[in-house]
């Protein structure tokens, strides 16, 4: 690995040979680009009512809490998962089906 191969050779020759035009060319682009500043864009202002962000968080304070609905299930296998839960749910509580409300 401490030998160079050929190419590598020709190349830092090369770049010795050249190198003040080389440096020259790399500043020459450097400072082009960094004189370039991107434009800034404005957003436009938009007028929120001063009560907008309470009336939201009472709202959300008030709403029941969400239930996750399972996802990709077929609504019959839902409502036959939902019905044997409402069996042991009575089962475990003593009633009946129609006690509960269930039916």
């Amino acid at each position: 690995m401490s030998q160079l191969t050929e190419k590598q050779i020709k190349a830092r020759a090369y770049y010795q040979a050249n190198k003040e035009k080389i440096c020259a060319q790399k500043r020459a682009k450097s400072a082009a680009s960094s004189t370039v500043s991107p434009a800034k864009k404005v957003k436009k202002v938009v007028a929120v009512n001063k009560d907008f962000n309470s009336t939201i968080s009472a709202k959300r304070a008030c709403a029941p809490e969400r239930i996750e609905q399972p996802k990709n299930v077929d609504p019959q296998k839902l409502r036959v998962r939902r019905s044997i839960e409402d069996f042991f749910l009575a089962k475990e509580m003593g009633v009946s089906l129609a006690d509960l409300g269930a039916i």
